[in-house]
């Protein structure tokens, strides 16, 4: 930030709050990113509303504007709000909600981002299930509400996948398998590399408890938003009319239902 005009409504703390893991590179392209902002918005100053869509941008990616159909938007609306409920109701054990959005960026149609409250150094198996559930949120909504599967989960089955062969392979958290450490991995330039050390009757029990952790994960998801189908309707109609909310506004959705009358 230095050399750079801030106004003296930024708060800098908040952002580091906001990128946890950034190298001094990826900061500097964060404080680049919210000086076009500026620039483009004719500001002569960064306000806390520049570095803040710079970190959407960085970390999201860029808005990408474009016509959208009604049914795909609602698809998407249930999808991110399938999430963000599951958040809310496994909270403290999933991260605070900072922004769910139905604009696509990057490669998604919509995004639902979650930020620790603070530094977390170890991951907590109960932290890591509830994690998996709120991954599945997004498909769940989709057949709760439209019977009908879309390929809008790809990238969240993706990351559960990942997650739950870490928790058998990486972390011991698997009954079935025991307490072995199964993966030898590695990383290059954020690419991950992993080679099993096992046995072909290992790997195959090893596929089995993946599959299990996943198809549990995804029966709670769906039970939870069954029972709480009331609310997944306010937030996606929320979403529908704001495009964006951020996790106070989806407290306040929830509120609003749950006061008594």
């Amino acid at each position: 930030a230095r050399n750079k005009p801030l106004d003296n409504d930024a708060r800098l703390s908040d952002i580091a709050k906001s990128t946890p893991g950034f190298s001094g590179a990826d900061l500097a392209t964060l404080m680049n990113e919210a000086a076009l902002l500026a620039i483009r918005r004719n500001k002569e100053s960064i306000s806390q509303q520049e570095l803040s869509d710079a970190v959407d941008r960085v970390i999201l990616g860029p808005e990408r504007r474009q016509i959208i159909s009604e049914k795909e938007r609602n698809i998407t609306a249930y999808h991110e709000g399938g999430h963000a409920l599951i958040a809310k109701l496994l909270a403290p054990k999933t991260n605070p909600i900072r922004k769910v959005t139905i604009i696509p960026r990057g490669l998604t149609g919509g995004a639902t981002w979650t930020m620790p409250a603070e530094d977390i150094h170890y991951q907590e198996k109960s932290r890591l299930l509830a994690d998996l559930t709120m991954m599945m949120g997004g498909r769940a909504a989709e057949m709760l509400i439209f019977n009908e599967e879309s390929s809008g989960a790809r990238g969240d089955f993706s990351s559960a996948t990942n997650l739950a062969r870490k928790m058998i392979c990486e972390y011991g958290m698997s009954d079935k398998l025991g307490k072995a450490i199964f993966a030898q991995g590695s990383e290059f330039l954020d690419i991950r590399f992993e080679q099993l050390n096992c046995s072909e009757e290992t790997k195959r029990l090893i596929d089995l408890e993946i599959k299990r952790i996943l198809d549990e994960s995804y029966e709670c998801a769906a039970s939870l938003l069954k029972v709480n189908k009331i609310q997944l309707d306010a937030i996606a109609k929320a979403l529908l009319e704001k495009e964006t909310l951020t996790g106070q506004e989806v407290d306040e959705i929830m509120r609003n239902i749950n006061a008594p009358n």
